[in-house]
C-alpha cells in the first residue's frame, strides 16, 4: 500500500497524461472523408428506391498553419506533467523522512518505556519498604506520603509515554499507507 498523498499525486499525473495525449492529438491534421446516399420517391410508387449511380461523396482536409497555439499548449501539458512528477518525489521525500523519524521516535519511546518501568518498579520497592520501617516504628508518615506520590508521579510518566508511542505507531502506520 501507498500513502494516500502519493496516490493523489500519481492520479493528477494520469490526468495530466491524458492531456497531454489530448494536445498532441489537437497537432495532427483533420480529415473527413463524406458519402451520402441520394434515394428518392419515384413516382409510380410510394415505396423508396435506391440506385447505385445516385451518391454524393466528398472529403475535406485541414491543417492548421502555423500551430502556435497547439504547440503552446502541448508545451504547457508537458511542464504540467514534469511540475506534477516533481511535486510526487516532493512528497515521497517527505513521508520517507517522516517514516525514518517516527522510526527513530518509536525506537527511542520504547527504550523510554523500558527505563521507566524499571523506575516505577523501583519506586515499589521504595514503598514497600518504607511501609516496612513506618510498621516497625522507624519512619513517618510523611515519607510513606512522599513515596507514594512518587511513584504514583512516576507511573503518570509511565503512562504518558506509553500514550505517546502509541500515538508515534499510528501516525507511523498512516505515514506508510496501513
Amino acid at each position: 500500500k501507498q500513502n494516500p498523498q502519493i496516490n493523489i499525486a500519481n492520479y493528477k499525473i494520469e490526468s495530466l497524461e491524458f492531456e497531454k495525449r489530448w494536445k498532441q492529438e489537437q497537432l495532427k491534421p483533420i480529415l473527413n472523408v463524406n458519402y451520402n446516399a441520394l434515394s428518392y420517391a419515384s413516382t409510380n410508387s410510394e415505396a423508396l428506391t435506391y440506385n447505385l449511380n445516385n451518391y454524393k461523396w466528398g472529403f475535406s482536409f485541414a491543417v492548421p498553419v502555423l500551430l502556435r497555439k497547439e504547440r503552446g499548449s502541448l508545451q504547457l501539458a508537458k511542464i504540467k506533467l514534469q511540475d506534477a512528477g516533481y511535486e510526487r518525489e516532493r512528497k515521497r521525500n517527505i513521508l520517507t523522512n517522516k517514516i525514518l523519524a517516527g522510526r527513530q521516535e518509536l525506537k527511542l519511546l520504547n527504550e523510554q518505556i523500558v527505563s521507566y518501568q524499571q523506575t516505577v518498579r523501583g519506586y515499589e520497592q521504595l514503598l514497600t519498604a518504607e511501609n516496612t520501617l513506618f510498621e516497625t516504628g522507624e519512619s513517618s508518615l510523611f515519607l510513606v506520603n512522599t513515596r507514594e506520590t512518587n511513584m504514583i508521579n512516576a507511573r503518570l510518566k509511565l503512562i504518558d509515554i506509553q500514550t505517546k508511542q502509541q500515538k508515534s505507531a499510528l501516525l507511523l502506520k498512516y505515514n506508510m499507507g496501513n
